[in-house]
């Protein structure tokens, strides 16, 4: 790689930050996500435009370091003890989230998973776009999973 590159490179170190903090929220995670991105792109001989470069590999580690900290979590999860009574408590528990979420997104997700209506079938139904109904569905799914991984994150600390 020729000085100069490693020069735009060392010039834009703020903003590679500023942009894996913005994903991980965590320092150590950010400045290893970095380092790596930066070395990573240091070491390619031939790059057209090192910035860029870099930026995408910092994607993907920001990615990367999201989904193994998700494994590791679920991994935990999975080792919580499971019985009937904690399965119907975990649906009572969704069940009362699904009434939390807003009126559209719940009436989305409930004609889709609930009533098995296809999204572009609840597009013609309430005439608007397919992508609308993706958008709705997906924007309540993600509601969820947030909610449910708090639930889960307080009962973990529940059983250490």
């Amino acid at each position: 790689m020729l000085e100069k590159d490693k020069q735009i490179l060392v010039d834009h170190y703020l903003d590679f930050y500023r942009m894996a903090y913005a994903v991980l929220q965590n320092e150590s995670d950010v400045e290893d996500a970095v380092q790596e991105a930066l070395a990573v792109t240091m070491a390619r001989p031939f790059v057209r435009n090192p910035y860029l470069y870099c930026k995408r590999v910092l994607y993907n580690n920001c990615v990367k370091c999201l989904s193994d900290k998700e494994l590791l979590l679920l991994g935990s999860v999975r080792e919580m003890p499971v019985t009937e009574s904690s399965v119907s408590t975990r649906l009572d528990r969704i069940r009362d989230l699904m009434e939390q979420l807003p009126q559209r997104e719940r009436e989305f997700i409930n004609l889709f998973y609930v009533q098995g209506m296809t999204k572009s079938q609840i597009a013609d139904d309430k005439e608007i776009s397919v992508t609308m109904v993706r958008r709705l569905i997906a924007r309540g799914e993600k509601m969820l999973r947030q909610q449910i991984l708090e639930l889960e994150l307080k009962e973990i600390d529940r059983y250490e």
